[in-house]
């Protein structure tokens, strides 16, 4: 039997994984941050300690700095212990470089395969109604979860929005998240965008990108962790994170234009679907490597 695991943090932990590898069970996890090789930050930054020990981590207290070094090197006894029962999937090419420097998981294998949204409801209609396309407002959509988040660029959001009231723009920002209540709602965010928002501060390949793409909708996104790789510039945007980000997002989305041609919209799904074609196949070919393997 072969368990694939995804975000699993505060469900379950490496010592229960441990008990049910002793077993002879077999793993496949999906890096959806760095958690799994660093003694415990989902992600980073500028930090390479996890290259190595983790040990003295400068964002703790000296009392406790020394709990990340003793959770990498848990991590890294588990996976060298039963390697030959783990295979591990990197949703981007950024983070597949750096699980394949840490101390943790370079003897394993690792294998990059874009992440898959086959259940992602493809028959959500957009700009398909006279309405839509009279009305001149800009909607740019945020789809985090939560939109108070640091992490998810809070701060570039509220900046970004003072500048677009400061120049009595005709653009609006609308967030996901008051959308929530009922599954029909979420639809009507998605059908409502012009573009997607992704102004995150550290990122790996965020799935509201991968849903975008399936609908047709270019996105703006700063330029960190795995983003790039998901955005084409020939009608997304990418922006460099720095303190002078809200102003780069600010500079494009006061010259965009709406509504977008089908023809772009069609070549965004096109695209997309170029981009994922062989996931599933890429699954399958792993769990039958990792079947086959001898432990």
């Amino acid at each position: 039997m072969i368990f694939h695991v995804h975000n699993w943090f505060n469900l379950i932990d490496l010592k229960e994984i441990e008990r049910v590898l002793v077993k002879g069970y077999k793993f496949v996890f999906t890096l959806h941050d760095q958690r799994i090789f660093t003694g415990g930050c989902h992600y980073s930054h500028e930090c390479t300690k996890f290259a190595s020990s983790c040990e003295s981590c400068p964002l703790l207290p000296s009392i406790i700095d020394c709990i990340p070094s003793k959770k990498l090197n848990a991590s890294r006894e588990i996976f060298q212990k039963y390697k030959n029962q783990i295979e591990i999937i990197a949703p981007s090419q950024w983070i597949k470089t750096l699980a394949s420097s840490s101390s943790a998981l370079k003897n394993n294998a690792i294998t990059f395969i874009p992440n898959w949204h086959g259940s992602f409801e493809p028959e959500i209609q957009r700009a398909d109604t006279v309405n839509y396309f009279q009305e001149k407002t800009i909607f740019l959509g945020v789809a985090s979860i939560n939109k108070n988040s640091n992490i998810k660029g809070k701060d570039i959001v509220v900046s970004l929005e003072s500048l677009i009231s400061k120049n009595s723009a005709n653009i609006k920002i609308i967030y996901l998240a008051d959308f929530k209540t009922k599954e029909q709602q979420t639809h009507s965010f998605w059908r409502r965008i012009d573009y997607l928002l992704v102004p995150s501060k550290s990122d790996n390949s965020p799935n509201v990108i991968h849903e975008a793409k399936i609908l047709g909708v270019p996105v703006i996104a700063t330029a960190v962790g795995g983003i790039g790789e998901l955005l084409n510039s020939e009608y997304d945007h990418l922006v460099d994170f720095s303190f002078n980000t809200p102003n780069l997002i600010w500079n494009i989305v006061k010259n965009l234009n709406k509504p977008l041609s089908k023809e772009v919209m069609n070549k965004i799904k096109l695209d997309y679907n170029l981009y994922v074609r062989e996931v599933l196949i890429q699954h399958r070919e792993i769990y039958m490597k990792l079947s086959q393997q001898k432990i």
